[in-house]
């Protein structure tokens, strides 16, 4: 029959579906849709209102079509069970664990580099800054005497590294302190193992009436080996103290007791350049570590003025380049 031609027709379509997807759409464009759902051996389609051979459908389920699944008489918007939702959604989820893992390690990666770039680039604003804004105006010539009786001048401590203190031998307390902290940061600073670094400590008085240069070398022998101790009239340790920005004042002494006695001056540590000029200062509240510190920072990023001269320009032409790259863009476009 004519039908049932059709039907064998349609049967060997389904057989050859890869998916259960296939199925459907070949049902709904099969031939002449069946007449009628009481010829024998029809049922209801579950794709549509065509209708479809039983023992097709059985044919068809027996035959497990590609897709995996059996082709099934009952409609396939059936909800999935709570635990097959799960685990469709487990493995056929957008993100599975080996791109999560991928995903983290590239973010990690761009936080180091964010992270390492911000601190280069506030590192590199600060020496600006320093730069375009010029330095303090605390330093300055002297001429003075040290512990062995030579004439030292600012220019002998040009090319090195010096950190500068003003005191008196006769402080009970306070510069005893200081002086002992700078003794541990200078040994600290020349035995790193790293890359040694040699600064030399200097005490400059603000008693000239009584620390006489005999008197500051026996006094500074409890101290670094490297300190060099200064003094000399009183006019030119005032001139010393004034380009150091440094007070001082000394107290009326004790009739009965000359020797007891006390100088008021400002308890500051200057850390000078090999150019002679200032560079940091530290108070009495600094401890060792941060001056240490502070100290290695400083030497290791340090650049004469000639080199920094040089980098500024360097900068500014690389910035009048720019602007004119940028200028000849703008006439090609217009």
């Amino acid at each position: 029959m004519a039908w049932m031609g059709s039907l064998r027709a349609f049967e060997r379509r389904i057989c050859a579906a890869a998916t259960c997807s296939t199925v459907a759409a070949a049902v709904a464009s099969s031939g002449p849709r069946l007449a009628t759902p009481a010829r024998s051996g029809l049922t209801a389609s579950p794709w549509g209102r065509s209708w479809v051979d039983r023992g097709l459908l059985q044919r068809c389920q027996q035959r497990h079509l590609s897709c995996g699944r059996t082709v099934r008489a009952e409609k396939p918007s059936t909800p999935l069970s709570r635990a097959g939702a799960k685990e469709d959604a487990r493995n056929t989820g957008p993100i599975g664990w080996i791109s999560l893992g991928v995903m983290l390690t590239v973010g990690a990666g761009v936080y180091m580099y964010h992270q390492t770039e911000k601190a280069r680039m506030e590192e590199h604003r600060e020496r600006e800054n320093f730069k375009s804004h010029g330095r303090a105006r605390i330093g300055g010539p002297f001429e003075l005497v040290d512990q062995e009786g030579k004439v030292r001048t600012d220019k002998d401590f040009h090319g090195g590294w010096i950190l500068v203190y003003f005191g008196f031998t006769n402080c009970p307390d306070i510069c005893p302190d200081e002086l002992y902290k700078i003794t541990d940061v200078v040994e600290r600073l020349r035995t790193r193992k790293k890359r040694p670094l040699v600064v030399t400590p200097v005490l400059v008085t603000v008693d000239a009436e009584r620390d006489s240069p005999a008197r500051i070398k026996e006094y500074l022998e409890e101290f670094h080996p490297s300190f060099v101790g200064l003094s000399g009239e009183a006019a030119k340790l005032e001139a010393a103290a004034k380009a150091y920005r440094v007070y001082y004042s000394s107290a009326p002494a004790d009739p009965d007791n000359p020797d007891d006695y006390l100088v008021d001056h400002t308890i500051i540590s200057y850390l000078m350049d090999p150019q002679g000029l200032f560079c940091k200062y530290y108070l009495q509240s600094t401890k060792a570590d941060e001056m240490e510190a502070s100290i290695v920072e400083a030497m290791e990023t340090w650049l004469p003025d000639e080199e920094v001269e040089e980098q500024k320009r360097s900068l500014e032409e690389i910035r009048a380049a720019a602007k004119v790259r940028k200028e000849e863009g703008e006439e090609a476009k217009n």
